[in-house]
């Protein structure tokens, strides 16, 4: 395996599927498997992610979803919102379909 630590670069495992594991029994690992990357979380706990705002985005940094603490939710396709929620609800942009 190669490993590089570097003071501008940070740590570069330089292999696919070279995992970065914390805690005791692995419970969290990062890695990519020369496909996909992942995050997984097999402990007894939730996987959190705390922010004021949360974006998840495409790679290009088009947004997919928008979550913003004691806020709105938003759905995008295609980096266009679609959905929001608001205090009385929610709002869709577009055709709305029902069954």
């Amino acid at each position: 395996m190669s490993l590089a630590i570097n003071g501008t670069d940070g740590i570069d495992f330089n292999l696919d599927d070279a995992r970065i594991k914390l805690g005791v029994d692995d419970d969290l690992q990062i890695y990519h498997d020369g496909s996909d990357s992942y995050i997984d979380d097999s402990g007894t706990g939730d996987l959190c992610l705390r922010s004021s705002t949360i974006y998840l985005q495409k790679y290009t940094g088009e947004n997919c979803a928008k979550f913003v603490a004691d806020g709105a939710v938003e759905l995008y396709h295609d980096n266009s919102k679609k959905f929001e929620s608001t205090s009385g609800g929610a709002t869709v942009t577009g055709d709305l379909t029902v069954t």
